[in-house]
């Protein structure tokens, strides 16, 4: 029997034996004695139900009362079973959907496949760059070397290294154009177009 229907059971029976008069007092001793014997008796479980729910954050939240919860779980707050020793784990975190963490996983890893495309392009391009400065660098070297020479066959020196200017000069126009389509970082193009400056037109 709930506790409050024995509490009202017990003044309506207190009533009755006032009424009586004070013969009573011996019966209403013992209905005193039993209901006190009783509410000892009775769990806790039915004093008063515990609630838990977990938060938006996964963050579990246990009360006594319903209104005591935040109001973003409280619609599906579960009670507590007086069994569970913890009272902690009682209401579980949100199982993952196998398909959206398989959804996940596919972008990570596209992505992760993403970056690594655009920093072996960058590493292409620099080394690129690299060839070209030092085509021209050794053209010019080998050009100013054999003008100053006027040895025999420094004629033929310098044509040589003309076409190697003039072909670092058509690459490095090349290269610009493929910077331009690149999706490498602002950072990494702005290195390799400082350095292909040294490439003078």
């Amino acid at each position: 029997m709930p506790p409050t229907r024995l509490l009202l059971n017990y003044k309506q029976a207190q009533s009755k034996l006032n009424k009586k008069g004070p013969g009573g007092a011996v019966v209403m001793k013992q209905i005193i004695l039993v209901c006190s014997l009783f509410l000892l008796c009775l769990p806790a479980g039915t004093q008063a139900e515990t609630f838990s729910c977990r938060g938006k954050d996964g963050t579990l939240h246990v009360a006594d009362n319903l209104m005591s919860l935040p109001a973003d779980c409280r619609f599906q707050a579960e009670t507590l079973d007086e069994k569970d020793p913890g009272k902690v784990n009682y209401v579980p975190p949100p199982k993952d959907n196998p398909q959206t963490s398989r959804k996940f996983q596919q972008e990570l890893q596209l992505q992760q496949q993403e970056i690594s495309a655009r920093q072996q392009e960058a590493a292409n391009l620099r080394k690129e760059a690299d060839r070209l400065v030092t085509t021209y660098d050794n053209a010019i070297s080998s050009r100013y070397k054999a003008v100053r020479s006027r040895e025999y066959g420094s004629r033929e020196t310098i044509q040589t290294a003309d076409r190697d200017l003039q072909s670092a000069r058509a690459e490095k126009a090349q290269l610009l154009d493929k910077l331009k389509a690149s999706r490498i970082a602002a950072e990494q193009k702005d290195e390799i177009i400082k350095l292909l400056g040294t490439i003078q037109d």
